[in-house]
């Protein structure tokens, strides 16, 4: 195989797992809501849990909002 076409079919199956990604975290949040349940998640350079209410509690500042992840690795923000 070519290395282009390799190159290629890597990306589209990065664009897959990124999407399958999303979907399963969409998910997971709606069923966090649905149940009531407290949400965690790092937003602005903070871990911040999420009450059922909508009130949010800063847990803790972390030492570096966008930490060193392997090549072709991203992480969404909030």
């Amino acid at each position: 195989m070519p290395a282009g076409a390799k190159h290629k079919r890597d990306e589209e199956t990065l664009h897959i797992l990124r999407e399958a990604a999303r979907i399963a975290s969409e998910h997971a949040v709606q069923q966090v809501h649905q149940h009531r349940l407290v949400l965690t998640v790092a937003e602005d350079g903070y871990i911040v849990e999420i009450a059922p209410d909508g009130s949010r509690k800063a847990l803790k500042k972390l030492k570096s909002p966008r930490p060193d992840l392997p090549k072709g690795m991203v992480l969404a923000y909030r």
